[in-house]
């Protein structure tokens, strides 16, 4: 730095703020990047999927359609629910096998139930009863009987592993 002297006045040439970077500032932005990184590392390590776990799990979307009281069921127009559920028809309850279907219905994370409740119970009493039927598909009710379609929960259907 060069100093500029005219007779008794000393002065330093000053450096434009757009350039200048103090220590404290400097010391800041490594705090704050060791911060952020240890905060991203740490959520890595602890991240866990909210999907439940089992042989097959699938999300199951609106739009629900309404059958009575607090009971809705899965629309055939969600497309790729509906094939899902067609694969699972063989393993789906029906007149001949009341109980055969393992299906488990999740919101968010509570596990649904009991399963292969009567329909007039899903509607009437509701509370989460649900089945799961041969050629229809899932009919349920929420934990708190409101309408899924717009409670902002998420559901899961999974077959456990076996």
């Amino acid at each position: 730095m060069v100093q500029i002297t005219r007779g008794n006045l000393t002065s330093k040439p000053t450096q434009s703020p757009m350039f200048s970077i103090s220590r404290r500032a400097v010391a800041k932005s490594a705090i704050g990047c060791a911060v952020y990184a240890g905060a991203a590392v740490w959520s890595i390590w602890t991240y866990e999927d909210p999907a439940p776990k089992g042989r097959i799990v699938f999300a199951v979307y609106p739009p629900f359609t309404k059958v009575a009281g607090a009971e809705y069921q899965t629309n055939p127009i969600t497309a790729p629910l509906f094939k899902a559920l067609k694969e699972l028809d063989d393993e789906a309850d029906a007149n001949d096998a009341a109980h055969r279907s393992n299906l488990l219905l999740y919101e968010d994370d509570k596990l649904l139930g009991p399963p292969h409740s009567v329909h007039s119970d899903i509607a009437t009493l509701g509370e989460g009863r649900y089945s799961h039927w041969k050629d229809v598909g899932i009919r349920f009710s929420a934990s708190d009987n409101s309408d899924p379609n717009i409670n902002g929960r998420r559901y899961w259907a999974v077959i456990p592993i076996s």
